[in-house]
């Protein structure tokens, strides 16, 4: 029983939620952050879309791509992680998510290899 209040005292400790001596953080807006809200939440509702149409593969490789654009989640990810990615990196690491959900997409797998014959055609 001391090791659960050792631990939550730990916890409760290193918790930090803009919040410290009665102070409050002001909240930064920014484009960047409105646009990563945006682009989150959209593709969280395009995930669980997948998810009832029971594409769970291609839906796990957006559920990634939600959780690094997302910034509650993302916050989360590097305070727990204890790493910071910076925005070029967190751009592509998108991409690649979701060029991976196309590649993995059983339905649409023929009119992908298509489209890229098409636009990257060698003369």
């Amino acid at each position: 029983m001391n090791i659960n209040i050792i631990n939550f005292v730990y916890y409760k400790k290193n918790l930090n939620w803009g919040i410290q001596m009665g102070k409050k953080e002001p909240l930064k807006i920014t484009l960047s952050g409105i646009l990563r809200w945006i682009f989150g939440l959209s593709i969280i509702l395009i995930a669980s879309e997948m998810v009832t149409e029971r594409e769970y593969f291609p839906a796990v490789f957006i559920f990634m791509a939600a959780f690094v654009s997302f910034p509650p989640i993302s916050n989360l990810l590097e305070s727990e992680l204890n790493i910071s990615i910076f925005g070029s990196v967190r751009f592509l690491l998108v991409i690649i998510f979701l060029v991976g959900s196309v590649a993995v997409e059983p339905n649409n797998s023929s009119s992908a290899v298509f489209l890229c014959s098409y636009f990257f055609r060698i003369s």
